[in-house]
């Protein structure tokens, strides 16, 4: 498929939503208070202004592009599985075990070799993000559940 042509469905696809998106605030404005009605179609313009403006950009291009989904099938593919790994495990393992391995895994597979880098780069990375939700925002992360049943006996 070509990327001029995929840009162009996407963009009457996210006008569409923007249209549906505008549409819906007629039932919320009964229900709910006017500033988030505001805000909601404030959202729905601009995103059909930029898609828009992204369709006509997409009508008028000359330049077509094949997508290229990876230039390497087995590290794309070894990435999605590793992905899919990363969600699984980390109901068992917590955020910050699941993320270093997965983080971890990834870095390796993408080339750099140096263990102590990675394991540098992959904990500064971890700490920030759980900082950043947990503490700061104060939203929970997943936690360690496997080991549960045998510390609380």
């Amino acid at each position: 498929m070509q990327l001029r042509h995929l840009s162009i469905f996407f963009s009457l696809l996210f006008i569409l939503i923007s249209m549906l998106l505008y549409k819906s605030i007629e039932n919320l404005i009964t229900y709910s208070i006017a500033t988030t009605s505001i805000y909601i179609k404030f959202l729905s313009i601009s995103l059909f202004a930029c898609s828009f403006f992204e369709l006509i950009k997409n009508i008028f291009s000359k330049k077509d592009e094949k997508i290229v989904i990876a230039k390497n099938i087995k590290k794309f593919s070894i990435l999605i599985i590793l992905l899919i790994g990363y969600v699984c495990i980390m109901g068992y393992l917590g955020f910050i075990i699941s993320s270093l391995i997965f983080l971890i895994s990834t870095m390796w597979l993408m080339g750099y070799k140096k263990i102590i880098q990675i394991l540098i780069t992959s904990s500064i990375i971890v700490a920030f993000v759980y900082i950043l939700f947990s503490v700061i925002f104060k939203i929970p992360l997943p936690e360690l559940i496997i080991l549960e049943g045998l510390l609380w006996r």
